[in-house]
């Protein structure tokens, strides 16, 4: 009994030599996989920030790109009413140069009638008899009317 006894206390001290043995590989084991975690939580936190300054210069770039993008065109567009601004111009004043002329033609044509009329006016004028010259033969005929027919 005694030899169960010493084989039972043999297999609890080798029992306890397992259990302090996986204990300590455990403990290893726990110590490695938090070293390696916080390795990981620190690379991903790097990780994160560089993708924030990535994100961050993405934005910037962007936003430059839209600026420059909009002052371009901005420039193409000014560039382009000015050019149509400046053809309106040119075609308005060969539109007033046409009308000019042909207001000019109308306007000389105009004037000619009108001195025709001033001509015939004069015209008649002095193949008309005068007023005054006319009111005195009138008095005159109408006296004689008057004595012919008392007679």
């Amino acid at each position: 009994m005694k030899k169960q006894i010493k084989n039972k206390e043999i297999t609890l001290d080798i029992l306890a030599q397992n259990i302090d043995t996986l204990a300590k590989k455990t403990e290893q084991s726990i110590d490695t996989l938090a070293k390696k975690t916080e390795q990981s939580i620190d690379t991903l936190a790097q990780n994160i920030d560089t993708l924030a300054k990535k994100t961050e210069q993405s934005i910037s770039n962007l936003a430059k790109a839209t600026t420059k993008g909009f002052i371009d065109v901005e420039g193409r567009l000014n560039k382009k009413i000015e050019e149509s601004v400046d053809e309106l111009a040119v075609m308005t004043s060969n539109g007033f140069i046409g009308i000019e002329a042909r207001l000019s033609n109308r306007i000389e044509n105009v004037e000619n009638k009108v001195d025709g009329i001033n001509k015939r006016i004069d015209s008649l004028v002095y193949d008309k008899v005068n007023y005054e010259t006319y009111t005195v033969l009138e008095k005159r005929v109408t006296m004689i009317e008057g004595k012919i027919k008392t007679k």
